[in-house]
């Protein structure tokens, strides 16, 4: 994920680049060659991994109503704003869990991060690692998160 962001990002930059060098080349001419960029890139990402049907839905707590889509890359979960799933809770530790795709179990695993206040799966303290599936409730502070299927 984060090679097609930098891709993405360089992307940006040589647009910028061309504009700067060629003020008086058409709009036109312009959006068509970032279609064709972003059509590439798009067709890249479908190809790299597996679709992810799950969200997180924070259920209770400060953030609640929030939501959250799963990607099969690893996210973690805390208050520093640089986490994929940045919660306000005062009780969720910087860094408080992490939350994997196994692509070969086909399943999300919950780790816990050392926390101060643990993390709770089902009402259970987890221990190094639990599998997650749609219906599981997480408790992190006093956040509740549920895992639930994207349906159509």
């Amino acid at each position: 994920m984060e090679k097609i962001k930098e891709y993405i990002r360089s992307l940006r930059k040589k647009r910028k680049m061309d504009r700067a060098a060629h003020p008086g080349e058409a709009n036109q001419v312009s959006r068509e060659k970032e279609k064709e960029a972003d059509t590439i890139v798009f067709k890249r990402v479908k190809k790299t991994g597996p679709i992810i049907k799950e969200t997180l839905v924070v259920t209770a707590g400060v953030d609640s109503g929030r939501e959250f889509l799963l990607i099969p890359s690893p996210m973690k979960i805390g208050r520093h704003i640089e986490n994929y799933i940045n919660l306000t809770d005062p009780k969720v530790s910087r860094e408080h869990a992490l939350l994997e795709y196994n692509s070969v179990k086909k399943q999300f695993i919950l780790k816990d991060l050392n926390s101060t206040n643990g993390t709770y799966l089902n009402g259970q303290r987890i221990g190094k690692e639990e599998r997650v599936k749609p219906g599981d409730t997480i408790r992190i502070g006093d956040t509740t998160l549920e895992m639930n299927t994207i349906t159509k």
